[in-house]
C-alpha cells in the first residue's frame, strides 16, 4: 500500500490531497480484492478440474470392468448354449407304403427307425399314421389300424368297409384310418434303435389291393 509524506500545503491542498490519497487507497484495496477473488476462483477451478479428472478416471475404470464382464458373460452364454445343444438331439422322418395285404393277423406295413446317439438314454417319441384300405374279401369287414412305438401300440381305430364287388359305389369299398401315438422311452443305450410303425388288421379275410396304402411320420427327441 502506498504511503505519503506529511503534507506541508494549505488546508485546501491538504483536503484535495487527502481525497486523492483515499481514492488511491480505495483503488488499491479494490485491486487487492479482485486479485484475491481471482486467486480463489483459480483454486476452485483447479479443485473442480481435479475432481472432474478423478471422476473421468473412475468412469474409464468402470468401463474397462464392464467390458471385461461382457466378455465373461458372452463366454458363459456360449458355454450354456453348447451344453443345451448337447442335451437334446431331435430327429424326424416320414415314409409310405402301398399294395400290401391286410388280413385278420396284425401286420406292420410301414416302419421308421431312429438310432440312439451315444450317451443318450431317453426319448420323447411321436408317431402319426394314415391308412387307406380296400375291401375285396366278398363281405363287409371292419379294418383296424394303430401306431406302434418300440413295440407299444397306441389306440387302435377302425372303419367299416363294404366289399368292392357288392358295393353300390367304388368309394363304398374304401376306408381311411388316421391314428397317432406318443410316449416317453427310458433305459436306452447309444447305438440302439427307436422304431415307429403302422400296424393293420381286418375282421374279414385277406385283402390285397394296390389301393391299400399307408403314410407314416415320426418325430423323436433324444435326451441324456
Amino acid at each position: 500500500m502506498a504511503k505519503f509524506p506529511q503534507a506541508n500545503l494549505g488546508n485546501e491542498a491538504t483536503r484535495w490531497g487527502a481525497d486523492v490519497e483515499r481514492r488511491i487507497l480505495d483503488a488499491e484495496r479494490d485491486a487487492a480484492r479482485r486479485k484475491e477473488g481471482e486467486l480463489n476462483a483459480n483454486k476452485q477451478g483447479q479443485s473442480s478440474m481435479g475432481l472432474l479428472s478423478e471422476q473421468v478416471r473412475e468412469l474409464m475404470a468402470q468401463q474397462a470392468g464392464l467390458a471385461a464382464q461382457n466378455v465373461t458373460l458372452a463366454a458363459q452364454v456360449a458355454t450354456i448354449a453348447s451344453v443345451v445343444s448337447k442335451q437334446v438331439i431331435p430327429g424326424a422322418a416320414s415314409t409310405s407304403a402301398s399294395g400290401w395285404t391286410i388280413s385278420s393277423t396284425s401286420s406292420t406295413v410301414a416302419t421308421l427307425n431312429f438310432t440312439v446317439p451315444s450317451g443318450y438314454t431317453r426319448a420323447l417319441v411321436l408317431g402319426v399314421s394314415s391308412v387307406n384300405v380296400t375291401n375285396t374279401s366278398g363281405a363287409m369287414v371292419r379294418d383296424y389300424s394303430s401306431t406302434v412305438i418300440n413295440g407299444a401300440g397306441g389306440p387302435e381305430l377302425n372303419v367299416l368297409v363294404e366289399d368292392l364287388n357288392s358295393s353300390a359305389t367304388a368309394s363304398g369299398a374304401l376306408g381311411s384310418i388316421p391314428t397317432s401315438f406318443a410316449r416317453t422311452i427310458t433305459g436306452l443305450s447309444g447305438g440302439g434303435n427307436v422304431s415307429v410303425s403302422t400296424v393293420v388288421r381286418s375282421s374279414g379275410g385277406s385283402t390285397a389291393a394296390s389301393y391299400n396304402s399307408a403314410v407314416l411320420s415320426g418325430q423323436v427327441i433324444f435326451l441324456q
